[in-house]
């Protein structure tokens, strides 16, 4: 028989941790024990935004790719997966503005970059390539005949100066605090924390949701998931884990305290030198980290009916709990305090100075725009003109090309198949009523008006 677990008042910290947790496990997967494949939206939680800021928010939270890679899309260029007009449509959409004093507009510069393609590469490979290639001898050998005419007589090399002058210096940036320790560790030691806390938490949390597929239950779920695995951790006589120094120790002092998980949850994070209620990132990324099992144990914590033989108790703040007390065991085991990866020092990122160089250097061969015409412009059309190739970065250049990429699908599979079903379905009564009777095949010759011939539209042809 179970044991009574004693009664400990919430506390304020308790519940802004149940706050943030409740609020983190928006971002899971909702997804139950599988009785038959159901296609899950992984991006569920960003449902009231549009797609493309939705896509840019869950690629920094999940730490995912947004859209293809430049590459991808270049290549779809290429083949004629995407075709220049889609380019200049979707670019059409932008907002505008002139740019030089001779027309050109921030439309025609994206357009042309975009139809063209930038020449991207690590600092060290850029720095090979203007040092050792010719990238300083000749210009691109795949620019636009106009641009091809409009660069004669200039040199790569001038062009390359000018740019290096003109292109605003950047300062090292210092990223954002480490948001958990398995990042901080990582990067000063080299070591994977995941790889020592996932297969321990695996083997718990699958053997409490069993369903009947083990030889024998995990003993004690009427505890509940923290209860359960206390006690299965606290035996006398079983074995650390790699990495995990002083697990049985820690579980026997909890399986004796009977600490409610809210309890346990706000110890583990004061161990790991966090104030609860500064604990948002911590918890987020925590969870995110093995989304699959967190969503699992959150959706059988709100909808029990759907485990399909036995009604567990599940909670996601006991596994965030057990989560968070095995990586402060860990981060212990690493640095002698679980406190310590709160003072791994975060290198500033070098300043990407000639990254961006290159950029310019390589939008305005794309434009057609040489040393000379640039040395004539007044300073702050040459300023507008350098901000708007640098904010004109990556991440937009996929969007636009993706937009593209997502409008020649319209064009060649989706508006056809539409067209079809109207042209394939029974019409109404009513509607055909008022359509008049079609003319016999003699009749429906193309018709003649001042000697030229208009012929019917084929169902198949679709307007641009």
């Amino acid at each position: 028989m179970a044991e009574t677990q004693k009664i400990h008042p919430p506390e304020d910290s308790t519940r802004d941790l149940l706050h943030i947790m409740d609020h983190a496990a928006h971002l899971l997967p909702a997804q139950g024990p599988i009785g038959v494949f159901i296609h899950h939206n992984t991006l569920h939680a960003f449902q009231n935004q549009p797609f493309e800021s939705a896509v840019l928010e869950a690629s920094t939270l999940f730490d995912a790719q947004p859209f293809l890679t430049e590459t991808a899309y270049q290549a779809a260029l290429a083949s004629g997966r995407i075709l220049p007009e889609d380019i200049r449509h979707v670019v059409g959409q932008e907002p505008d503005t002139i740019l030089l004093p001779d027309g050109l507009t921030r439309r025609q510069l994206r357009e042309r970059i975009l139809v063209t393609g930038v020449r991207s590469a690590p600092e060290p490979v850029l720095r090979w390539h203007f040092e050792e290639e010719d990238w300083l001898c000749r210009f691109r050998k795949d620019l636009a005949p106009d641009s091809i005419r409009d660069l004669s007589g200039d040199s790569p090399g001038n062009l390359w100066e000018f740019t290096v002058r003109q292109t605003p210096k950047s300062s090292p940036s210092t990223p954002a605090a480490w948001k958990r320790p398995a990042e901080a560790i990582s990067a000063a030691r080299g070591i994977d924390l995941d790889a020592v806390v996932h297969p321990l938490l695996i083997r718990l949390t699958s053997a409490y949701l069993d369903q009947g597929v083990s030889y024998w239950p995990m003993p004690d779920r009427d505890r509940g998931f923290l209860g359960a695995v206390s006690r299965v951790l606290s035996q006398p006589g079983l074995p650390d884990s790699t990495g995990l120094a002083g697990l049985g120790r820690r579980f026997s002092t909890l399986a004796s305290e009977h600490l409610p998980a809210g309890e346990v949850l706000r110890q583990a994070i004061t161990e790991l030198g966090i104030h609860p209620r500064d604990s948002t990132d911590l918890i987020t990324s925590e969870l995110l980290a093995l989304p699959g099992w967190a969503g699992m144990v959150r959706r059988l914590e709100e909808h029990p009916e759907l485990a399909p033989h036995v009604r567990l108790r599940c909670s996601l703040l006991d596994f965030v709990a057990l989560r968070l007390v095995l990586t402060a065991i860990a981060t212990r085991n690493v640095l002698g305090v679980a406190r310590g990866w709160r003072s791994i020092p975060i290198e500033a990122r070098p300043s990407a100075d000639l990254t961006a160089s290159a950029r310019v250097f390589d939008a305005l061969q794309v434009l057609g725009i040489g040393s000379r015409p640039l040395q004539s412009l007044p300073r702050e059309s040459i300023d507008r003109l350098i901000e708007e190739i640098l904010a004109f970065g990556e991440l937009e250049r996929r969007r636009l090309l993706h937009l593209a990429f997502e409008r020649r699908h319209e064009r060649l599979v989706l508006l056809p198949l539409r067209h079809h079903l109207r042209s394939t379905l029974p019409r109404h009564p009513a509607d055909r009523r008022s359509t008049p009777t079609a003319p016999p095949a003699s009749s429906a010759a193309p018709s003649t008006t001042s000697g030229s011939t208009t012929p019917r539209r084929s169902p198949c042809v679709l307007s641009s």
